[in-house]
């Protein structure tokens, strides 16, 4: 009972998270053009990589690490809060180059107004990693839902006053300081600060953060490398279309692995840190990860044309087997999650590192190779490459784990499973023009798919919520 506690906590982190900034924007909305939500976009990408070299995988590293103590974490504090405050300078230093280059006056102001919130956000990062190594996630949760309320609230009182570029400014810091403040003191009596820093101390802590910092940059680029790409080769307007659709369908993925990821990675680790086998929960991640990813792409899959209508509007109801392959692409992309979880926990943040060149390199192989057939074309490649990769984990886990008794033939049986139900369920969405005979044999495979997976994995499930 512990366990489905914890777990519906970081699931509501999550998806309320995730509710309240849909709310904000679109209130926003009303009042803000597509050229000023253009110009923040691209202040967002500046803090995107500047939050990126400032948190470093510090909160990665202490989460990791089997001997973590108050000082090794107030060394820890002390070099995320250098970190954040030089790369605030240097990018308040740049902003009027970045300015010139896209000739948007905005970003001289906007970009260092931003960045105010980045020590706040690294410290909290930090907060955050302490709490969740001791399994806080109630706790978390919490705070992490206040901060988001009250970057809503900023908005409703801001927005009459100034103009919407620097209400959306405002909201974020907000958000960043109030989070801040509330990990404060139930953080803080796990810190000590009252030692001089020492390289001896936070050598560990920099061994692990300098291979996250790769992982991290070629994560950033993996996620925005197609969207690129296919602009450049395809044109804006596809560019765009594809954006658009990508952007809003991800989310449901990412809500579902951090909501796992939150839970598992703690509890992987100090299951490794007490020497117990952790093959067992591994899998049993692995597999409930799987079950409800399919689930939720498939039913909005099934239920395609009023998703888009109603996340994306009218406009966009023209472009549904896009959405479709999509939908179907993440499915198989999320599918391959966990494992970053399981490097993370077996403390070889090496092998992240390795995984992103890997996808950084097959991307635009996928996209060269097929771009010319369309941009339905190049979903296909993606998924195909998705496809491999997800095979991949297979043996890496095995890797990772070190156990001569891993179960991989469970573990294939599964990927199997997944891509028979998956062809089985898309390719009536796809082939049969009438959108109530799609939502109905689309539904049939849907709910028949997930009794046999829930079925088969239903004593795996049962540990779980133990």
């Amino acid at each position: 009972m512990k366990n489905i506690k914890k777990i519906s906590w970081s699931a509501f982190a999550s998806i309320g998270g995730a509710a309240i900034d849909v709310i904000k924007l679109s209130y926003l909305a009303h009042y803000l053009n597509a050229n000023e939500f253009g110009i923040f976009a691209i202040a967002v990408v500046v803090l995107g990589f500047c939050q990126l070299f400032s948190e470093s995988g510090l909160g990665n590293a202490l989460i990791s690490h089997d001997n973590l103590n108050k000082k090794l974490a107030g060394q820890t504090l002390y070099l995320g809060l250098f970190l954040a405050l030089f790369i605030y300078m240097l990018a308040w230093f740049f902003s009027p180059v970045i300015s010139a280059y896209y000739k948007i006056p905005e970003l001289t102001y906007l970009i260092p107004l931003l960045l105010l919130a980045l020590p706040f956000v690294t410290m909290s990062t930090i907060f955050q990693a302490l709490l969740q190594k001791q399994m806080r996630i109630e706790l978390i949760s919490k705070c992490l839902i206040t901060s988001k309320v009250i970057s809503l609230i900023t908005v409703i009182l801001l927005i009459e006053k100034l103009d919407g570029i620097t209400v959306l400014a405002s909201s974020n810091l907000s958000s960043a300081i109030s989070y801040f403040i509330l990990l404060l003191p139930f953080s803080f009596k796990l810190i000590k600060l009252n030692t001089v820093p020492k390289l001896e101390v936070i050598k560990p802590i920099l061994n692990f953060s300098k291979f996250q910092l790769g992982e991290f940059s070629l994560s950033f680029l993996c996620r925005n490398l197609d969207i690129l790409l296919i602009t450049k080769l395809l044109g804006s307007e596809q560019g765009g279309i594809y954006s658009v659709i990508k952007n809003m369908f991800i989310k449901v993925g990412e809500i579902m692995f951090q909501t796992f990821h939150r839970f598992f990675y703690p509890l992987l680790v100090e299951k490794r840190r007490l020497g117990e086998q952790i093959t067992i929960s591994f899998l049993n991640y692995f597999i409930l990860n799987l079950i409800l990813t399919f689930f939720a792409y498939a039913f909005i899959s099934v239920n395609i044309e009023f998703a888009v209508a109603l996340l994306l509007g009218d406009n966009f109801t023209n472009y549904l087997d896009l959405a479709l392959l999509i939908c179907a692409w993440f499915i198989i992309r999320f599918a391959t999650a966990p494992i970053s979880t399981l490097w993370l926990a077996c403390n070889r943040p090496e092998v992240g590192l390795y995984w992103n060149l890997l996808g950084t390199l097959l991307i635009p192989l996928a996209l060269l190779s097929t771009y010319q057939l369309g941009i339905n074309s190049i979903i296909y490649a993606m998924t195909l490459i998705q496809l491999i990769m997800l095979i991949l984990i297979i043996p890496l886990s095995s890797f990772l784990i070190s156990c001569r008794t891993f179960k991989t033939k469970k573990m294939l049986y599964y990927v199997c499973l997944l891509c028979v139900t998956v062809v089985l369920t898309y390719s009536p969405l796809l082939l049969i023009p009438n959108s109530v005979n799609q939502s109905l044999f689309g539904s049939f495979i849907l709910i028949v798919s997930f009794i046999l997976l829930a079925y088969k994995q239903r004593e795996s499930i049962k540990v779980i919520f133990k």
